[in-house]
């Protein structure tokens, strides 16, 4: 069958999808780090991704940031403010206790 995409699994297909395009790509590692390596950097950006949120979340129970929503004009807006001055007085209350506690 002339002009036929072969694919890994041996299946044949006349009109294959994107999923398909996508699964033959991954296989010869156009996108994608194979093996181990893809391993890795799933689990590395997964990591990342944890500390991301649990940062914001805690930012934002603290106090340290601010999210404020405007709808005026038919336009909405949001704007995210950094209250830098608890980020630095939590920030100097942490160092301080960790100092304390190094100290006992």
């Amino acid at each position: 069958m002339k002009g036929t995409p072969v694919f890994p699994e041996g299946r044949l297909k006349s009109r294959p999808t994107w999923l398909d395009t996508l699964q033959v790509l991954d296989h010869v590692g156009f996108f994608f780090a194979v093996g181990e390596e893809r391993f890795q950097m799933t689990r590395f950006l997964g990591v990342l991704a944890v500390l991301f949120i649990l940062f914001a979340g805690i930012g934002y129970y603290r106090g340290w940031f601010h999210a404020k929503s405007n709808d005026s004009n038919g336009q909405g807006t949001v704007t995210f403010t950094v209250d830098k001055d608890k980020l630095d007085k939590d920030k100097t209350t942490v160092q301080k206790d960790a100092q304390d506690l190094g100290h006992k």
